[in-house]
């Protein structure tokens, strides 16, 4: 019995949520095994799960294979506005967790170049026999790489609750995509089961019971952000657009913003034959380690720790009005406390006084 979150690897407390006593172990076999469910929800990150060991066949999907015409209709229309929509017609599509390839045959009608992949050995001959693409794999760990990868976009339809690895799986599925790859996750819906209390829907296949904002969590951990929430076939599923999380993209705006600032405050120390910091805080030392510091002889603050301590060998010391420190220039990098620090000594002194507002280096005297 496994007594910690699959998600987040957080203990779960004694206390089940709830248990479900006299359930069948195995609905593929002909024996009558009867076990518990224990069903657990994470106190960190709040997903519900099964603590029971997973059944044996959780790599394979299996599902009916007739499809009824309420949900042939549903799929269509759901195939066509997600290729129209991300421009898929001809770019590469994976269905993860085809079985054997029910959903394919509906895929193809409105994205050329689409494929399958499937664990189960027989559903991959029987997909392939009726002229599908499959691949004999699953994601056991996030290195797994596709022979045909990246792909732009991807599909699974009720399978990631079966999924006991699911960080690794859902990595190795981002591993095999185009980085602005998108895709459609759906799960049974817990919002709608915890609503109307169905206790009847846990079952052992399923490990986890996924609320809109627990999909979102485990999706984000693994690098996936959704777009857009659905509820389909009577609520009892959560369907979800999602895509790639983009990487931030600040590098090159902080290395200018940092050129521009420097170059600007070391323009006005040059004014001076000696200078003073007033601030011994993060602001300062970060700007102190990228700036010109010759002709700074003194940094002044408020807190008695730091005084007669040095930083690159410039000293500490409290500022005193009644002290001559013979500097001409004062700049006051202090953050929340620049403005206050600023009024108690502007009238007090004869140095030229300027403060950090944000970026920008503010003569106020």
């Amino acid at each position: 019995m496994n007594k910690k979150c699959k998600i987040c690897k957080n203990k779960f407390s004694d206390k089940p949520l709830y248990i479900l006593k006299n359930v069948i172990d195995n609905a593929n076999t002909q024996e009558n095994i009867l076990i518990d469910l224990k069903i657990y929800q994470c106190e960190l990150c709040g997903t519900v799960q099964l603590s029971n060991k997973p059944v044996d066949y959780y790599r394979h999907t299996i599902r009916s294979n007739k499809i009824t015409l309420k949900g042939e209709r549903l799929r269509c229309k759901q195939f066509k506005k997600f290729s129209e929509k991300y421009n898929l017609k001809n770019k590469k599509v994976i269905e993860i967790g085809a079985g054997r390839g029910e959903y394919l045959s509906l895929a193809k009608k409105y994205m050329n170049n689409v494929s399958g992949l499937e664990k189960w050995e027989d559903s991959v001959k029987t997909a392939e026999a009726i002229g599908h693409k499959m691949i004999h794999d699953y994601f056991d760990n996030e290195d797994i790489k596709l022979t045909q990868a990246p792909y732009d976009a991807f599909y699974i339809f009720n399978f990631l609750e079966h999924i006991p690895n699911i960080n690794q799986f859902l990595r190795g599925i981002y591993n095999n995509l185009t980085d602005d790859a998108v895709g459609i996750i759906e799960v049974p819906n817990f919002d709608m089961i915890l609503k109307e209390q169905l206790f009847t829907e846990f079952i052992h296949d399923h490990i986890f019971y996924f609320t809109e904002d627990t999909l979102r969590y485990v999706l984000n951990l693994n690098g996936f952000e959704i777009v857009n929430v659905n509820q389909l076939f009577d609520e009892y599923v959560l369907s979800v657009e999602v895509m790639k999380k983009k990487p931030l993209q600040y590098k090159n705006t902080f290395n200018d913003a940092e050129v521009k600032f420097v170059t600007d405050i070391n323009n006005k120390l040059s004014k001076y034959k000696s200078a003073a910091i007033y601030g011994a805080g993060h602001q300062a030392l970060t700007i102190l380690s990228l700036i010109n510091k010759n002709n700074i002889r003194y940094i002044f603050d408020d807190d008695i720790y730091k005084h007669n301590r040095q930083i690159y060998n410039i000293p500490i010391l409290r500022y005193n009005d009644e002290k001559l420190y013979n500097v001409d220039g004062l700049f006051i990098i202090a953050g929340g406390y620049t403005m206050e620090i600023a009024k108690r000594i502007i009238s007090k002194t004869t140095m030229d006084i300027y403060i950090l507002d944000k970026l920008n280096i503010i003569q106020t005297k």
